[in-house]
Protein backbone atom coordinates (compact mmCIF):
# COMPACT_ATOMS: atom_id res chain seq x y z
CA UNK A 1 0.00 0.00 0.00
CA UNK A 2 2.82 2.23 0.29
CA UNK A 3 2.03 3.88 3.60
CA UNK A 4 5.95 4.31 4.21
CA UNK A 5 8.66 3.96 2.12
CA UNK A 6 12.07 3.07 3.04
CA UNK A 7 15.57 4.21 1.95
CA UNK A 8 16.96 3.39 -1.45
CA UNK A 9 19.60 1.13 -0.05
CA UNK A 10 17.29 -0.39 2.69
CA UNK A 11 14.91 -1.24 -0.31
CA UNK A 12 17.64 -2.50 -2.38
CA UNK A 13 19.40 -5.21 0.38
CA UNK A 14 16.02 -5.87 1.98
CA UNK A 15 14.39 -7.31 -1.24
CA UNK A 16 17.56 -9.68 -1.89
CA UNK A 17 18.06 -11.06 1.72
CA UNK A 18 14.33 -11.89 1.87
CA UNK A 19 13.80 -13.62 -1.51
CA UNK A 20 17.40 -15.85 -0.56
CA UNK A 21 16.06 -16.39 3.29
CA UNK A 22 12.50 -17.73 1.76
CA UNK A 23 14.70 -19.66 -1.12
CA UNK A 24 16.66 -21.57 2.02
CA UNK A 25 13.76 -21.98 3.63
CA UNK A 26 12.17 -23.91 0.60
CA UNK A 27 15.31 -26.06 -0.20
CA UNK A 28 15.32 -26.76 3.62
CA UNK A 29 12.27 -28.04 3.65
CA UNK A 30 12.62 -30.54 1.11
CA UNK A 31 14.81 -33.03 3.43
CA UNK A 32 13.81 -34.12 7.23
CA UNK A 33 16.90 -33.82 8.34
CA UNK A 34 17.25 -29.75 7.41
CA UNK A 35 13.88 -29.50 9.94
CA UNK A 36 15.75 -27.73 12.60
CA UNK A 37 17.58 -25.63 10.41
CA UNK A 38 14.03 -24.68 8.43
CA UNK A 39 12.32 -23.70 11.42
CA UNK A 40 15.16 -21.16 12.28
CA UNK A 41 15.34 -20.25 8.80
CA UNK A 42 11.64 -19.42 9.26
CA UNK A 43 11.90 -17.86 12.95
CA UNK A 44 14.16 -15.24 11.12
CA UNK A 45 11.91 -14.93 7.75
CA UNK A 46 8.86 -13.78 10.62
CA UNK A 47 11.15 -11.54 12.62
CA UNK A 48 12.29 -9.63 9.33
CA UNK A 49 7.92 -9.69 8.61
CA UNK A 50 6.95 -8.55 12.01
CA UNK A 51 10.29 -5.65 12.00
CA UNK A 52 8.95 -4.27 8.64
CA UNK A 53 5.31 -4.47 10.03
CA UNK A 54 6.52 -2.41 13.07
CA UNK A 55 8.52 0.08 10.75
CA UNK A 56 5.17 0.67 9.01
CA UNK A 57 3.39 1.11 11.90
CA UNK A 58 5.58 3.70 13.46
CA UNK A 59 6.23 5.80 10.46
CA UNK A 60 2.32 5.73 10.51
CA UNK A 61 1.89 6.85 13.84
CA UNK A 62 4.77 9.71 13.25
CA UNK A 63 3.05 10.66 10.24
CA UNK A 64 -0.50 10.02 10.83
CA UNK A 65 -1.16 14.20 9.97
CA UNK A 66 0.19 13.52 6.13
CA UNK A 67 -1.79 10.68 5.31
CA UNK A 68 -4.92 11.01 3.59
CA UNK A 69 -7.31 8.35 5.21
CA UNK A 70 -9.66 8.05 2.66
CA UNK A 71 -7.85 7.37 -0.15
CA UNK A 72 -6.09 4.99 1.85
CA UNK A 73 -9.14 3.22 3.22
CA UNK A 74 -9.88 3.44 -0.69
CA UNK A 75 -6.49 1.07 -1.64
CA UNK A 76 -7.12 -1.29 1.18
CA UNK A 77 -10.90 -2.00 -0.13
CA UNK A 78 -9.62 -1.81 -4.04
CA UNK A 79 -8.46 -5.57 -3.99
CA UNK A 80 -11.92 -6.70 -2.61
CA UNK A 81 -14.15 -5.27 -4.33
CA UNK A 82 -12.07 -5.74 -8.01
CA UNK A 83 -11.99 -9.68 -6.91
CA UNK A 84 -15.80 -9.23 -6.22
CA UNK A 85 -15.94 -7.86 -9.32
CA UNK A 86 -14.09 -10.19 -11.65
CA UNK A 87 -16.20 -13.28 -10.10
CA UNK A 88 -18.89 -12.88 -12.83
CA UNK A 89 -16.51 -12.79 -15.39
CA UNK A 90 -14.17 -15.95 -14.41
CA UNK A 91 -17.49 -17.90 -14.51
CA UNK A 92 -18.61 -16.61 -17.74
CA UNK A 93 -15.62 -17.61 -19.08
CA UNK A 94 -15.34 -21.15 -17.80
CA UNK A 95 -18.69 -21.73 -18.47
CA UNK A 96 -17.90 -20.60 -22.08
CA UNK A 97 -14.95 -23.02 -22.10
CA UNK A 98 -16.61 -26.31 -20.83
CA UNK A 99 -19.65 -25.79 -23.22
CA UNK A 100 -16.99 -25.08 -26.12
CA UNK A 101 -15.67 -28.70 -24.45
CA UNK A 102 -18.42 -30.39 -24.81
CA UNK A 103 -19.39 -28.73 -28.20
CA UNK A 104 -15.78 -30.14 -30.01
CA UNK A 105 -17.01 -33.60 -28.81
CA UNK A 106 -20.13 -33.11 -30.57
CA UNK A 107 -18.64 -31.89 -33.34
CA UNK A 108 -16.00 -35.20 -33.82
CA UNK A 109 -19.00 -37.44 -33.15
CA UNK A 110 -20.64 -36.03 -36.10
CA UNK A 111 -20.64 -34.12 -39.80
CA UNK A 112 -24.33 -33.94 -40.34
CA UNK A 113 -24.92 -29.96 -39.00
CA UNK A 114 -28.84 -30.21 -37.83
CA UNK A 115 -27.60 -33.34 -35.57
CA UNK A 116 -24.84 -30.92 -34.56
CA UNK A 117 -27.26 -28.19 -34.38
CA UNK A 118 -29.64 -30.46 -32.09
CA UNK A 119 -27.17 -32.28 -30.00
CA UNK A 120 -25.65 -28.35 -28.91
CA UNK A 121 -29.40 -27.44 -28.18
CA UNK A 122 -30.22 -30.36 -26.18
CA UNK A 123 -27.37 -29.51 -24.25
CA UNK A 124 -27.67 -25.32 -23.99
CA UNK A 125 -31.35 -26.70 -22.93
CA UNK A 126 -30.83 -29.19 -20.54
CA UNK A 127 -27.67 -27.82 -18.37
CA UNK A 128 -28.31 -24.07 -18.55
CA UNK A 129 -26.00 -22.52 -16.76
CA UNK A 130 -24.15 -25.02 -14.64
CA UNK A 131 -20.84 -25.18 -15.30
CA UNK A 132 -20.20 -28.46 -13.11
CA UNK A 133 -22.60 -30.14 -14.95
CA UNK A 134 -21.27 -29.30 -18.66
CA UNK A 135 -17.70 -30.07 -17.02
CA UNK A 136 -18.54 -33.64 -16.18
CA UNK A 137 -20.35 -34.24 -19.75
CA UNK A 138 -18.62 -37.60 -20.84
CA UNK A 139 -17.64 -36.81 -24.39
CA UNK A 140 -18.25 -40.62 -25.41
CA UNK A 141 -22.35 -39.42 -24.87
CA UNK A 142 -21.39 -36.94 -27.53
CA UNK A 143 -22.27 -39.58 -30.05
CA UNK A 144 -25.55 -40.59 -28.56
CA UNK A 145 -26.99 -37.29 -28.52
CA UNK A 146 -25.43 -36.17 -31.93
CA UNK A 147 -27.23 -39.41 -33.44
CA UNK A 148 -30.82 -38.84 -31.71
CA UNK A 149 -33.52 -38.73 -33.98
CA UNK A 150 -34.98 -35.57 -32.30
CA UNK A 151 -34.55 -32.93 -29.95
CA UNK A 152 -36.55 -34.96 -27.29
CA UNK A 153 -34.50 -37.99 -27.72
CA UNK A 154 -31.53 -36.04 -27.43
CA UNK A 155 -32.52 -34.51 -24.27
CA UNK A 156 -34.29 -37.72 -22.62
CA UNK A 157 -33.43 -40.91 -24.45
CA UNK A 158 -29.68 -40.93 -25.27
CA UNK A 159 -28.63 -40.29 -21.80
CA UNK A 160 -28.78 -36.11 -20.47
CA UNK A 161 -31.78 -37.16 -17.97
CA UNK A 162 -28.89 -39.73 -16.40
CA UNK A 163 -26.49 -37.46 -16.68
CA UNK A 164 -28.29 -34.89 -14.67
CA UNK A 165 -29.65 -37.15 -12.25
CA UNK A 166 -26.17 -37.83 -11.40
CA UNK A 167 -25.21 -34.11 -11.22
CA UNK A 168 -28.09 -33.19 -8.95
CA UNK A 169 -27.02 -36.56 -6.92
CA UNK A 170 -23.41 -35.60 -6.78
CA UNK A 171 -24.53 -32.06 -5.18
CA UNK A 172 -26.49 -33.45 -2.58
CA UNK A 173 -24.25 -35.70 -1.31
CA UNK A 174 -25.19 -38.81 -2.89
CA UNK A 175 -21.76 -39.84 -4.60
CA UNK A 176 -18.63 -38.38 -3.20
CA UNK A 177 -17.76 -37.26 -7.57
CA UNK A 178 -19.90 -37.30 -10.74
CA UNK A 179 -22.22 -40.18 -10.93
CA UNK A 180 -21.53 -41.87 -14.48
CA UNK A 181 -24.88 -42.30 -16.41
CA UNK A 182 -25.80 -45.82 -16.43
CA UNK A 183 -26.35 -47.17 -20.02
CA UNK A 184 -30.14 -48.94 -20.01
Amino acid sequence: MNVSVMSLLVEFLLQPTIAFVTLISIVASRDDQHRGFKKAVDILIALIGVSVLGYTARQLYATWHQIDTHGLLLQLVLPVWLTIGFLPFTYVFGLFANYEMAFTGIDWATRDRKARRRAKIALLTKFHFRARAVHDFPLILAERIATAPTLPAARHDYGLSEITVGCRQAFTGGYPTFARPVFP
